[in-house]
């Protein structure tokens, strides 16, 4: 039997450490934070969109308060650093 609370994967530290990483490479995938920290998926993914207020655009982690032209801008920056590889 379990007593007393469970940890919360939302913790100060839990989120520092997911923004760590996203910091220092913005095209991890979920998969390689959650391995990277022994957090759940799924607490990753909350933490990544609620608590660090960041969202998906192509392959990077973004702020989610970008303006449209903004995120227009990366989706084709990133278009043009792909086509020239």
């Amino acid at each position: 039997m379990i007593t007393g609370r469970l940890v919360d994967a939302s913790s100060g530290h839990c989120c520092h450490a997911v923004e760590t990483l996203v910091m220092s490479d913005r095209r991890l995938k979920v998969q390689e934070i959650a391995i990277e920290t022994g957090i759940f998926y799924g607490s990753v993914i909350n933490i990544l969109l609620q608590h660090l207020d960041l969202s998906k655009v192509c392959v990077r982690w973004v702020p989610r308060f970008l303006m449209l032209i903004q995120k227009s801008f990366h989706v084709e920056k990133n278009f043009r650093t792909a086509v020239s590889l």
